[in-house]
């Protein structure tokens, strides 16, 4: 999750180092496989992980073609594509899980909750990636995607090692976090 960095006074400092930008930014991952093969991917995880998110039904398709149609797993993976989200459905999913404690809340409906996580993720990454004053005040930060999610859980270090851990049980064996070509540092893009 950290890397060990230098500041400008040759003091060491960690670095937060949680996600890619580029597997941030990988909107179809899967797709190689088939939309609604890369759309089974979220469906099975969501089966293992959260079997009422799994079960949950969001009505977008008066007569599906397709069983995963109406599902929250398809959901996730269009609403991903959307302009205020444009996250991986991955990183979407696992982050929105960890956020709600995998359960359904009860105030809103549960696709509404993670457009409106979606919508904060993105507004973060732009932030870093647009903005120097947040990059200066978080020189402890890697990478816009990282800073999305630390930004995003309030800067919360612990929460981050248990979204870490969640997405490598789900999805690391598919698309790690953490891409050989490496970090691309302060807020720059691949």
């Amino acid at each position: 999750m950290t890397l060990l960095g230098l500041t400008n006074d040759r003091k060491q400092v960690q670095q937060i180092y949680i996600l890619d930008d580029a597997v941030y930014g990988d909107l179809e991952p899967g797709i190689e496989l088939g939309v609604w093969e890369a759309v089974e991917v979220l469906q099975q995880a969501l089966e293992r992980r959260a079997p009422a998110w799994a079960q949950y039904r969001v009505e977008m398709f008066p007569n599906p073609v397709h069983p995963l149609q109406n599902s929250l797993a398809n959901y996730i993976w269009n609403y991903a594509h959307a302009p205020l989200t444009l996250v991986n459905p991955r990183v979407l999913l696992v982050t929105a899980g960890v956020a709600l404690d995998w359960k359904v809340p009860r105030d809103r409906p549960l696709p509404d909750a993670i457009s409106e996580i979606g919508g904060q993720l993105w507004e973060h990454y732009l932030a870093f990636s647009f903005n120097p004053k947040v990059r200066a005040q978080h020189p402890e930060v890697a990478n816009a995607a990282s800073y999305a999610l630390y930004a995003f859980f309030g800067y919360d270090r612990e929460k981050l090692q248990v979204w870490a851990a969640e997405y490598d049980a789900l999805f690391g064996h598919l698309q790690p976090r953490i891409t050989p070509s490496g970090c691309h540092m302060s807020g720059q893009r691949p």
